[in-house]
């Protein structure tokens, strides 16, 4: 005997297609969706390994520049990141002061990031890795007051002036300048003009 299926009315037909059609519009549906989430949740893996890796590069905390005391760095003629040369003058009511040689020097086995070999005015800026350093931070280790106001015992007043130039420009930076290779720097006390 042969299985006869039951035969379906054209209205069942259409219910039963129309039933596929909706089961298959849910598995797309699903997939979509499962796709969806899927790349969501690579994108989100990724900016998160993103952002770990950069965090990674930057210092791991502000708190580390704050604590850098120049006065307290030893450096050595070996494995340097940097080292450059910018040059000081100083005049004072047009007298041109001294620049001490060895300023920073330490010991042979530990000189200050700057430091100088001569009294020649040459700086000397030798670190480890490439770091800004300024003029502040060289007066600081020569131990004499420098800033807008004042340069070692002399102060701005009614009669007098302080003025930095670099390579011949007027600066307004003061302590503040960073000291760049080649740069020649010269700060001039004098009485107003």
């Amino acid at each position: 005997m042969e299985d006869q299926q039951p035969q379906l009315t054209k209205q069942e037909r259409r219910e039963l297609r129309r039933q596929e059609k909706e089961r298959e519009r849910s598995r797309m549906i699903r997939r979509k969706t499962m796709r969806r989430v899927f790349i969501w949740a690579l994108i989100v893996l990724g900016i998160s390994g993103g952002i770990f890796g950069i965090a990674q590069l930057i210092p791991q905390s502000s708190h580390n520049q704050t604590e850098f005391d120049v006065t307290q760095e030893c450096v050595t003629h070996g494995r340097l990141g940097m080292h450059i040369h910018p040059n000081l003058s100083i005049f004072i009511n047009g007298e041109k002061q001294d620049i001490p040689a060895n300023t920073g020097i330490v010991s042979a086995a530990c000189f200050r990031p700057i430091h100088t070999h001569d009294a020649s005015g040459e700086l000397h800026i030798e670190f480890k890795i490439v770091k800004d350093f300024t003029l502040r931070e060289f007066f600081k280790i020569w131990d004499k007051p420098f800033n807008q106001e004042q340069i070692f015992d002399y102060m701005v007043d009614e009669e007098h002036i302080l003025t930095v130039t670099v390579n011949g420009a007027l600066n307004k930076e003061y302590e503040n300048l960073v000291l760049r290779d080649n740069d020649q720097i010269i700060i001039k006390y004098e009485a107003k003009r």
